[in-house]
């Protein structure tokens, strides 16, 4: 049976993706690789997929690259053994090593993929928007708050992470702080914007650090975020709790639970948002396929970045929830990561992530 997803148009419709997505037939050739570049969003070049003159999504990868070691679907991978911030050591649970940094990057370019180019969907986002001050919860490297910065010269940003990994390189209106938000904000002003994104598992208390985003909100400001469902979705069947890659998010997701820093569900933020006092809060559902199953190009594009973005991520997002949260060991880890790769490369399977962008407006004075 074929899921229920429908592709056409999808070039002139890519920004709402409450479309479903037809599965590319056994025959047809798929973009293997997509190679990002830090802070540019650009893909390196290579031959196009046999059969499948419309993809050009292959690159050209050097042996030694991490990201070549992430393709295997065998279990002889380099052993790896990731390093996380020192600065409140522990409360984040994901590396800062240079493959999550990459891996982060990468990321930042999906996203990039969902919106069509724009950093995020709230006004403060349009180009010819006068903003003052932004806030960019949760930097990470540093791309999104250098990208803002980079089209809104106008604008004083504040990225604010635990670990300093953000890019040597961007405006003089940027500025970075290592900083845990969790404890009191003390900004010497409010902002106009603040952006968070993939805040899942960092948080202990959503209430209070929405709360805390709309106190440092000027009038007329926005709050936007954006969240993925736990767990992953299929429309056809294809895929099964019984599969290694279900019983991963599944574990991942009790893990969290027990470390007292659960994934938010993002179908009850907007509520949450519009009960603190945001108006005019919008959503909007994003689907980011596993892997390059899907037809049209640009849902192949998307799919083969996802698919790299979980390649490298893997070990990053499992390691820490894992032993510290579930008791396991690093080798019982590896063992299901063996099986759970297989499973993200297998095109039979119609795995696909939901993406929730919520963004609201505080009421002007």
């Amino acid at each position: 049976m074929s899921p229920n997803f429908d592709t056409a148009g999808i070039d002139s419709d890519w920004g709402t993706q409450d479309k479903p997505i037809e599965p590319v037939p056994d025959n047809v050739g798929i973009p293997l690789r997509v190679r990002k570049h830090a802070g540019s969003g650009e893909r390196a070049s290579g031959a196009d997929a046999k059969g499948d003159q419309d993809s050009a999504l292959g690159s050209d990868l050097p042996e030694d690259s991490p990201s070549t070691a992430a393709t295997s679907t065998n279990g002889n991978r380099p052993q790896y053994y990731p390093t996380y911030h020192r600065y409140k050591e522990g409360k984040y649970v994901f590396p800062n090593d240079k493959l999550e940094n990459e891996r982060l990057d990468l990321q930042h370019y999906i996203f990039s993929l969902t919106y069509r180019g724009r950093p995020g969907l709230c006004p403060k986002n349009d180009r010819d928007a006068k903003v003052h001050r932004v806030l960019d919860v949760g930097s990470g490297t540093g791309s999104w708050a250098v990208e803002f910065a980079d089209e809104h010269p106008e604008a004083s940003v504040v990225g604010v992470d635990l670990s300093p990994i953000q890019l040597d390189y961007g405006p003089p209106t940027l500025t970075f702080y290592v900083d845990d938000i969790e404890e009191e904000w003390v900004f010497e002003s409010k902002f106009d914007y603040i952006h968070s994104r993939m805040m899942s598992v960092s948080l202990v208390d959503w209430d209070r650090y929405l709360h805390r985003c709309y106190d440092n909100l000027e009038p007329g400001g926005h709050l936007e975020l954006a969240e993925v469902k736990m767990p992953y979705d299929c429309d056809d069947g294809t895929v099964l709790e019984t599969h290694a890659h279900m019983k991963w998010v599944r574990l991942l997701m009790e893990a969290s639970e027990r470390m007292g820093r659960p994934f938010v569900d993002p179908t009850r933020l907007k509520e949450q948002m519009e009960a603190i006092g945001f108006q005019d809060v919008q959503v909007q559902k994003d689907k980011w396929p596993m892997n390059p199953w899907p037809k049209g190009h640009r849902w192949k594009e998307l799919g083969a970045a996802v698919l790299e973005n979980f390649d490298e991520g893997l070990e990053s997002f499992s390691y820490k929830l894992c032993t510290e949260g579930l008791g396991w060991t690093k080798e019982e880890v590896d063992e299901l990561l063996v099986e759970v790769r297989k499973n993200i490369h297998d095109r039979s399977l119609h795995l696909y992530i939901t993406v929730y962008t919520i963004y609201g407006r505080k009421p002007d004075a």
